[in-house]
């Protein structure tokens, strides 16, 4: 979202003054000062989320202080993936804070994605978000949506009570994109499938409703 004119909050000036030139430029401000990106980071406090992605910025937290020691706690699935990831070229390392490695998503990357910080949003809004971004036909976005809805809700209940929860929401989504006259299901079903083959975490296999968990 944009800052938007807000020349309206601007008072005459009795005198013009000389614009102080910004101690750190916008393009170098580092990740973590984002609002998005301290959401984002504030969301790997707990044992569920050990990789997340805003679009622009990869957040992942291999590794945990345990007693002292630095103990891995990513699964061997995600370390592979993530390496092979970094490998590709589809992200590239910034920097690491506290335990937290921050990595800056390639323009080419099927994980490149703008404008909507995910980590900011309420659950609604992230619903809301699927079916407009599924109306849109932006896939990656339809994606990512899907996959934080679901990550949350695998965090809050046990598997069997978020499978359910995660399959209302989806018929939820369904009813609304329909009654915007939006993609059908199998088309919908096309989108996500291609975009997590090219992620490297689907074989391409259509799944349509009831989806299940999105993994």
């Amino acid at each position: 979202m944009s800052a938007g004119d807000t020349d309206w909050l601007s008072l005459p000036a009795k005198k013009k003054r000389r614009k102080r030139k910004a101690s750190v430029e916008a393009a170098k401000k580092l990740p973590h000062e984002h609002k998005r990106a301290r959401a984002m980071v504030k969301s790997l406090s707990g044992n569920s989320r050990m990789w997340l992605c805003d679009g622009e910025y990869v957040y992942f937290r291999p590794t945990r202080v345990v007693n002292g020691e630095k103990v891995t706690v990513a699964n061997p699935t995600t370390l592979e993936r993530h390496r092979r990831f970094i490998s590709e070229g589809q992200y590239t390392y910034v920097e690491t804070q506290d335990d937290v490695e921050i990595y800056k998503v390639a323009e080419s990357s099927p994980f490149a994605r703008k404008g909507m910080f995910l980590g900011e949003l309420s659950d609604s809004d992230v619903r809301r978000q699927a079916m407009l971004n599924a109306c849109k036909r932006d896939w990656i976005a339809y994606t990512d949506c899907l996959e934080e809805m679901s990550s949350r809700l695998k965090g809050r209940y046990d598997t069997g009570m978020a499978a359910r929860v995660y399959n209302d929401y989806l018929q939820y989504i369904d009813i609304l994109i329909g009654m915007r006259g939006g993609p059908v299901a199998a088309e919908r079903a096309a989108g996500l499938a291609g975009v997590r083959k090219r992620r490297g975490v689907g074989s391409g296999k259509l799944i349509l409703l009831p989806a299940g968990m999105a993994s």
